[in-house]
């Protein structure tokens, strides 16, 4: 992503950006994160890095000001 990095900062101020995973799955949402209980609020050092997808996908969001993230999966519950 070295052009999109190298585009100027105006640009990426004032272009929308819409983001659609259409194979969102736990990499894309990182169910490895911390998570926040009434008892206790999270401290720091409780906190794992995100997957590296989603951290990929916050890398990408955190370039532009106008963004979406749209996540969706084709994946359904199988019941019997």
């Amino acid at each position: 992503m070295a052009w999109l990095d190298d585009a100027p900062e105006e640009v990426r101020r004032t272009i929308p950006l819409l983001v659609i995973d259409d194979e969102a799955d736990q990499a894309s949402v990182d169910t490895r994160g911390s998570y926040q209980t009434e008892e206790a609020q999270p401290q720091p050092e409780d906190y794992e890095a995100p997957s590296v997808i989603n951290g990929l996908i916050r890398n990408l969001l955190s370039k532009f000001q106008r963004k979406a993230y749209v996540a969706y999966t084709a994946t359904r519950l199988q019941t019997y």
